[in-house]
This record gives C-alpha cells, structure tokens and sequence, in this order.
C-alpha cells in the first residue's frame, strides 16, 4: 500500500513539474530595435544599454533566460510575464578594458517566440587610452 502511494506522489509531482516553455506553449510575436550603437567609448568604460521588446502577439510573453556571448557582458532582464501591448525590458552592460577599435556583443533572449532565440547586439568603437 506504502509503494502505491508513494508511487501516486511520485507522479503526480512529475506530472505538475512543467517547465516554464510548456507552461507558455504558445509562441508570440515581438518588436523592438535589437542594435544598440554606443557611438565611442573610451577603452575602460562599461557601456549600458536597454532593449525594450514589446510583445506584438495574443498571448503572454516570458522571457526565459539571456545568454550573453562572453564574460565581458552582463544582462539582466524583466522576469515576469509580459501582457500583450505591453513592454519588457533587457539591459545589457560591456565590459570595455579589453578593447580597442570597432565592437560587437551579442545578447541571445530565450522566449516563447518563434523562433525561441532573439539576438541583442551592442556594437560601437572603443577608443584605446594614450
């Protein structure tokens, strides 16, 4: 009797362990500038920006994670579901010690889009110091 219980609990938290891509099944559709130029920064600086994506689709949008494409870049993003109309929001920083000249970092955006994967880049000229 102890096994067919366990058993029950076992899968019945199996069944209700979803991920948030099976929670959200539907894909929406969004909008925004994904390029941000900086223009010139000096070499050393952190360079921020912030992408607003709006969610352009029917159903709710929920941002997943954000992969930036090396360790110089940080991102963070909005966490929680995304109304349509409404906007999220990701801000990305660069580190810039390491460079000199013409840059571009890529932020990769997991969605409930199609496709799951939207790319940010951050893009501009590092002037190196004297």
């Amino acid at each position: 009797m102890i096994r067919i219980i366990l058993l029950a609990v076992f899968f019945g938290n199996l069944i209700s362990c979803q991920s948030d891509r099976e929670r959200f099944a539907e894909d929406t559709t969004i909008e925004g500038e994904f390029v941000y130029n900086f223009g010139d920064a000096v070499q050393g600086e952190v360079v921020k920006a912030r992408f607003e994506i709006k969610n352009t689709g029917d159903v709710p949008l929920k941002l997943f994670e954000v992969k930036p494409s090396c360790g110089c870049t940080l991102a963070d993003y909005e966490k929680s579901t995304v109304d349509p109309g409404k906007s999220a929001w990701v801000e990305a920083e660069v580190e810039t010690k390491d460079f000199g000249g013409v840059i571009s970092k890529k932020v990769t955006v997991m969605a409930n889009t199609k496709p799951t994967a939207t790319v940010l880049t951050i893009t501009g000229n590092v002037l190196v110091k004297n």
